[in-house]
């Protein structure tokens, strides 16, 4: 058996934590008074509200929280409750309050030991490494002659893969072209270039959030943090810009203007009658007063500005891209898959079972390292294909 004494532990490692002592018996007590004398500098003490040794805390110095509070607060959470009381304290107060790769110790591990108590799975990859195909967008008024007058519904009607030359990676953006930009009489009679980032370098995270008495997830994507990303969307509205401006396109177009799948757009998008009747008004005046139609593109389509008006103030491009960028519906990464001595890895690539939990494997989009360069309907298939035979092989 080895035998550890004061050389082989370094303190340096846990005066900068924020230190939580779950109790204040004679245990409690000593680690809480030894922590401090060794010069770790903000040790709190975790007791249950009304507890007849909050006094006796808080006189020795100590901050005094309930071990809910504690837990979303301290790096390193510290045991020392009698062994009877500590699973319902950790499923009740600890448990969903812990912040992901804070540290849970015990002096002693019964609990553990026979299963009644489970501390969940160092994962700290769990809800990084989102990833989406962030875009922005060019619409303008299309004249009469040509709309697509109701012959087809909405979808790419042309697409184009290319290098943006920023960075190694290839391919690594997608432009679309649609002569129908949604479902409505207005959606008809607007044009709209759609551009995004194939392989952005940008990542965010799903993260839960305590609203009230319920964890819910929130979502942060993080869209164009990395400069890379700001520098490959500017100039694909440029090139926008450009390819409006041909002869072929801008004689059938008016006022091209910068646009974004939100706002008022966003909520024209839903299906019901009361949209159909504000779009069809709209669109009726429109054709009836030809001279609005680029007045309308301009404050509701482009906020107040036209495309070559942007494009010729680099801070303004930025600005509107930072605000503007929207996602394609493609999100993945969360539960990334690789070996288990990545620290960020969640899911084995072998057969999708979450490293060090039994019984649980994840099969879809999450644990995709890297977002694909495309769509990630026929990826998501193709990954629970190939997950799905490799859980029949294990059988």
């Amino acid at each position: 058996m080895r035998v550890y004494y004061d050389r082989d532990a370094d303190v340096n490692l846990i005066k900068g934590k924020k230190v939580l002592i779950v109790g204040y018996g004679s245990q409690g007590h000593a680690h809480a008074m030894n922590l401090r004398d060794s010069g770790v500098k903000d040790v709190r003490i975790a007791l249950k509200a009304g507890s007849a040794t909050i006094k006796k805390a808080e006189g020795a110095g100590f901050t005094v929280m309930t071990p809910a509070e504690g837990a979303k607060w301290a790096d390193i959470v510290m045991m020392l409750t009698p062994d009877e009381l500590q699973s319902d304290i950790y499923n009740a107060d600890l448990a969903g309050n812990m912040k992901q790769g804070a540290a849970l110790a015990f002096a002693h591990g019964l609990n553990v030991h026979f299963n009644l108590l489970t501390p969940r799975a160092d994962l700290p990859g769990v809800g990084r490494n989102l990833q989406e195909h962030p875009g922005i967008s060019v619409s303008a008024m299309l004249r009469p002659e040509a709309r697509l007058k109701g012959t087809t519904r909405r979808h790419i009607h042309l697409g184009l893969r290319y290098s943006s030359g920023v960075g190694d990676d290839p391919n690594d953006m997608f432009l679309m072209a649609a002569a129908k930009s949604a479902w409505h009489p207005l959606g008809e009679r607007i044009a709209t270039f759609i551009a995004w980032i194939n392989k952005p370098a940008s990542r965010g995270s799903v993260v839960l959030e305590r609203q009230g008495t319920r964890l819910k997830p929130v979502a942060n994507f993080q869209f164009l943090a990395e400069a890379s990303d700001r520098a490959r969307l500017k100039g694909a509205v440029r090139l926008m810009a450009r390819l409006v401006a041909t002869d072929p396109l801008a004689r059938h177009l008016i006022a091209p203007a910068p646009s974004s799948y939100g706002g008022w757009a966003k909520k024209l998008g839903l299906k019901t009658f009361r949209n159909y009747a504000l779009t069809a008004t709209a669109s009726l005046m429109l054709d009836a007063i030809p001279a609005l139609r680029e007045s309308f593109a301009r404050e509701f389509v482009g906020g107040g500005r036209l495309i070559d008006e942007l494009v010729a103030d680099d801070a303004a491009l930025e600005a509107h891209l930072v605000a503007k960028s929207f996602g394609q519906w493609h999100p993945c990464g969360t539960c990334k898959m690789g070996a288990a001595s990545d620290r960020d890895a969640v899911i084995s690539p072998a057969d999708a079972r979450v490293h060090g939990i039994g019984g649980l494997r994840v099969v879809d989009a999450s644990l995709m390292p890297s977002v694909p360069r495309a769509n990630l309907n026929i990826p998501t298939i193709m990954v629970a294909e190939k997950m799905a035979d490799a859980i029949k092989r294990s059988r």
